[in-house]
């Protein structure tokens, strides 16, 4: 028996969702590289997702992000549907977040420290950019250079 074999199942929906990024070449050397973010139950579950989705997408001629960005959700219903088993419990075990939009842009964000130049310049990952001051307003917005 494998440790997922004997792990056991959870008794409410929402009490364990895993978020995985996956660099499987899903569309077999028909298109660029992308990573694949799914959020799955068990692990054995991505791997054999893996498999049907790069097969799917090629017998539906599927070879690009966007085409298999709108492919997904028919085939994520379908697939989700030979999967479901219905949990012990009705319980919803998803907590309320109680965070406002700001406090969560912070949570979930890159931030570094940056010195701003006289011209109102700061670098990042080898790009310049420049604040430039929009006087009517006094409206400050990023340029890329």
């Amino acid at each position: 028996m494998t440790r997922e074999e004997l792990r056991e199942r959870r008794n409410c929906f929402g009490e364990l969702i895993q978020i995985d990024g996956s660099p499987h070449d899903c569309f077999e050397g028909r298109g660029e590289k992308c990573c694949l973010l799914v959020f799955i139950r068990v692990e054995r579950a991505n791997k054999t997702l893996q498999d049907r989705l790069a097969k799917e997408l090629r017998l539906a001629g599927v070879s690009d992000i966007e085409t298999a960005n709108k492919f997904l959700p028919n085939f994520i219903e379908e697939y989700n549907k030979k999967l479901v088993v219905e949990p012990k419990s009705k319980a919803n075990a998803h907590r309320q977040l109680n965070l406002s939009d700001e406090e969560l842009n912070l949570i979930f964000s890159i931030q570094t420290i940056r010195t701003v130049s006289r011209n109102l310049e700061l670098s990042y990952n080898d790009t310049v950019y420049q604040i430039q001051v929009l006087v009517r307003d006094t409206l400050y917005v990023m340029r890329k250079y």
